[in-house]
């Protein structure tokens, strides 16, 4: 390999290691939020948090019942939506939003622009449930959008070296033609004899 190749390798992976630990070092984990709750039997049960909930962000949540339970986290209109209807409309409006039937469930909710996150559960069980539920955030991970834009400008990087070597071998193998192409002294004089 020519020098110019290896500055150009060496400038590609120092960019992808530099994205990597930017993206890997920016992850501050912010205090979890727990809570428990009482489900009464053959009830629904509706979980507005609002305490220490940041707008717009995306919080990993974990719910565990000591009893089978159904629940899934809805939105703001879900929820209010589901609390002004009727016990058989609240029934097929639950169905239809794919909601969970065990002891635990796990995924991800955004919180709303008011910093608000949404959960709805019903116990059909005859006894009380035991309900906790976890929401924990990184607070201080880089969105998908910086992600984005952090992996095109590496991108365009990349292809902007790709573009000036392949420009500079190009001009050598000109420079390299036109050289083969002159006339050595020797070749001209026979050329004007």
């Amino acid at each position: 390999m020519n020098s110019k190749t290896k500055t150009i390798l060496s400038i590609v992976i120092m960019i992808s290691i530099s994205t990597q630990i930017l993206t890997s070092t920016t992850v501050e984990s912010a205090d979890p939020i727990e809570k428990s709750y009482s489900l009464p039997a053959q009830s629904w049960f509706f979980i507005l948090e609002d305490e220490n909930v940041t707008a717009n962000t995306v919080f990993s949540f974990e719910w565990s019942s000591d009893i089978e339970i159904q629940g899934t986290p809805v939105s703001e209109t879900d929820y209010t939506d589901m609390q002004a209807m009727s016990l058989s409309e609240r029934s097929s409006y639950f169905e239809s939003l794919s909601y969970i039937e065990g002891k635990f469930d796990s995924g991800k909710v955004t919180a709303n622009q008011n910093g608000e996150v949404f959960f709805v559960f019903f116990n059909s069980d005859t006894v009380q449930a035991n309900l906790n539920l976890q929401l924990e955030s990184n607070t201080g991970s880089l969105s998908p959008t910086v992600i984005g834009l952090i992996s095109a400008l590496a991108a365009i990087i990349f292809l902007s070296i790709i573009i000036y070597v392949t420009m500079k071998i190009r001009q050598k193998m000109l420079k390299e033609a036109e050289e083969e192409d002159e006339l050595t002294p020797q070749q001209r004089y026979m050329q004007n004899q």
